[in-house]
């Protein structure tokens, strides 16, 4: 598995085959799980913080989450790879 893509394996299992694939095949997804990795990155740094910051990380995690969720489950992907 490439680097850095734990992350989305440990968030969604059930999609690692599409995970991979998308990675590797669409700019957008390769994007969106860049930052899910970063934020998940500084949500770890700021474990046992409260305040706006560790709040604000959070939210955007949860974002980037339901949009790459959105993208793993899209039809038109799933029909590309899965016979």
């Amino acid at each position: 598995m490439p680097k850095g893509l734990h992350e989305l394996a440990k968030a969604f299992p059930e999609h690692l085959a599409m995970i991979r694939h998308l990675n590797e095949t669409d700019g957008h997804f390769h994007r969106i799980s860049g930052a899910f990795r970063e934020v998940s990155a500084a949500l770890v740094k700021a474990d046992g913080k409260a305040g706006a910051e560790r709040e604000a990380l959070a939210h955007r995690q949860s974002a980037l989450k339901a949009e790459i969720l959105e993208l793993l489950t899209r039809p038109e992907t799933v029909e590309d790879i899965l016979p």
